[in-house]
């Protein structure tokens, strides 16, 4: 396993993690656990999807001035056109940066 991994791609040496496993008594019970309680773990972690949900709904909608965002637009014949929030003109020069 280890020449393939050392020729092939060192993709391979995760595999070789499994005997761990395996070999350790105590591995094997943490993995007994999570497999038995496996209906209550994926019960809770439907929960927090929800309660997750639910903030982001609520803060939408207490803040929605930060979460709409309006790019500048050219001036039309001196017509004042709608200014950006101070969020966004804060990070529109950080923008090349994360887009590289």
């Amino acid at each position: 396993m280890n020449i393939l991994g050392q020729f092939y791609t060192p993709f391979v040496y995760v595999l070789t993690l499994n005997d761990i496993v395996v070999r350790s008594r105590l591995l094997q019970k943490v993995i007994e656990s999570v497999t038995i309680n496996i209906e209550s773990l994926t019960l809770t972690f439907i929960f927090i999807l929800i309660v997750m949900y639910h903030f982001s709904v609520v803060g939408q909608l207490y803040f929605r001035d930060d979460w709409l965002f309006k790019l500048p637009t050219p001036k039309v014949s001196g017509v004042d056109q709608p200014r950006l929030p101070s969020r966004a003109r804060r990070s529109l020069p950080c923008r090349p940066v994360l887009i590289d």
